[in-house]
């Protein structure tokens, strides 16, 4: 496996139990490394330099972002714009888990322009992390599983 993926999924995977633990006041069960699994809400977001892509694919499972979402709106939403919230909501995750994220990175990857998030299919995201050298951990909560893969290549 390599270190490099190990390097920046530590940074990404620190963020993201922050975010859940701290910021949305969960309980985390467990972390553990997985192949093959992705839940049906997915976001992909890509970081590049000069000679290295490494691309971030954050997956939610359903109970878990219907308890961010009902975290983030108290006073909750209009069934015709929950599913609209849900998609944006890990695309807003993604973005600020890995943005918060980048300052730990190790300093030969300081310069890695980060990118947009972006829908992702299921059946692509598998097929994305099987192509490439990558790795998943999945944080389980008390609310929910959240799995974060990263893949790298040389550009």
């Amino acid at each position: 496996m390599s270190n490099n993926i190990n390097t920046i999924q530590a940074c990404i995977v620190k963020e993201s139990r922050i975010f859940l633990k701290s910021d949305m006041s969960l309980d985390i069960v467990e972390t553990k490394v997985i192949h093959n699994k992705l839940y049906s809400y997915i976001s992909l977001i890509n970081l590049l330099n000069s000679n290295s892509k490494f691309t971030v694919i954050l997956s939610i499972e359903d109970k878990l972002l219907e308890e961010l979402l009902n975290k983030f709106f108290e006073d909750g939403v209009e069934d015709d714009e929950r599913d609209k919230l849900l998609d944006s909501l890990v695309d807003e995750t993604i973005n600020t888990v890995v943005g918060l994220a980048i300052k730990d990175f190790p300093i030969k990857y300081e310069n890695l322009e980060l990118g947009c998030p972006l829908k992702i299919s299921k059946q692509n995201a598998l097929q994305l992390l099987n192509d490439k050298d990558s790795q998943s951990l999945e944080i389980v909560t008390n609310s929910g599983s959240f799995i974060c893969s990263v893949a790298y290549e040389m550009v």
